[in-house]
C-alpha cells in the first residue's frame, strides 16, 4: 500500500512470498482526488506476472475499462519497465 503525493515511479520492496506460484497476482489502484474526494479504482480480472525478484514493471492505468478477447475485465496494463506501449 502506497499513501502519498503523485509519483512517476513508485518503488516497492518485494517480499519473497510474493515470487511464489510464479509471482501472478491481481491488483487493484486506488487514486483520491483531494480536490474532488472523488475516488478512482482500477481492478482487472486477469492477474499478471507483477512480482519477479530483480525485475521492474510499469503499469499503465487506462483512462476507460474494456474486455479481452475472453471477455474478462481489463483497466490497467502490466508490462516490463522501459517498454513503451
Amino acid at each position: 500500500m502506497y499513501f502519498g503525493p503523485f509519483l512517476a515511479t513508485i518503488p516497492f520492496q518485494i517480499d519473497e512470498q510474493l515470487t511464489l506460484e510464479q509471482g501472478f497476482d491481481n491488483v487493484e489502484f486506488r487514486v483520491l482526488d483531494t480536490g474532488t474526494r472523488r475516488i478512482c479504482s482500477w481492478t482487472n480480472d486477469r492477474s499478471y506476472a507483477f512480482w519477479r525478484p530483480s525485475s521492474t514493471i510499469a503499469i499503465r492505468l487506462l483512462e476507460q475499462s474494456a474486455t479481452d478477447a475472453e471477455g474478462l475485465l481489463v483497466s490497467f496494463e502490466v508490462f516490463p519497465a522501459g517498454k513503451a506501449r
